[in-house]
């Protein structure tokens, strides 16, 4: 009568032991990878969501006249980058004493490998593409948030969020 397991059985038995486990180790680390990428995506939404609410409170508060123009009124230019607090002039005169007051952009702290863009311009009423017709009274919000995927070194991921500023006919609380 025989005891034990001899050399072949052991190692049959741990080739079959690698092959089922291979699998779900590399299902675990994908898995890990598509929460990470999601997490990302989670938080460069919230970032731009951000952005627009506070966009849009301030255009409450200091009436749509205020809010100046990032971009021409052909098509929209460059993005600016608001990244960091020091960067964010959104305003066509700061010097004007209610602008001034309400108009500081509050922005939570971004994320070491996100970047926070945006760009204003004039709304565009045109149903082709070649042709060019503003909106007098609308303005197109983009803001545009940016980081870098895992174990790159560029800026190769995004989401953009657009809304409207609407010229309302009810002036500001602190302008009356």
């Amino acid at each position: 009568m025989r005891r034990g397991f001899n050399l072949i059985e052991v190692l049959i038995a741990c080739m079959l032991l690698v092959v089922a486990v291979a699998p779900l180790a590399m299902l675990y680390q994908q898995s890990q990878r598509e929460t990470s990428l999601s997490y990302q995506e989670l938080q460069a939404a919230s970032l731009a969501r951000e952005l627009i609410t506070n966009l849009k409170t301030i255009h409450e508060i200091i009436g749509y006249d205020a809010i100046g123009h990032l971009g021409s009124y052909s098509k929209p230019e460059k993005w600016v980058d608001l990244s960091t607090p020091e960067q964010a002039a959104l305003f066509i005169d700061p010097r004007h004493p209610i602008v001034k007051v309400g108009s500081k952009l509050i922005l939570s702290p971004i994320p070491q490998d996100f970047r926070r863009l945006i760009r204003i311009y004039p709304a565009d009423s045109a149903i082709k593409d070649d042709v060019y017709q503003p909106v007098p009274d609308l303005k197109t919000v983009e803001v545009k948030i940016e980081w870098k995927a895992p174990l790159t070194q560029e800026f190769n991921r995004s989401i953009v969020m657009k809304t409207l500023l609407d010229r309302d006919e009810v002036l500001p609380p602190l302008i009356r």
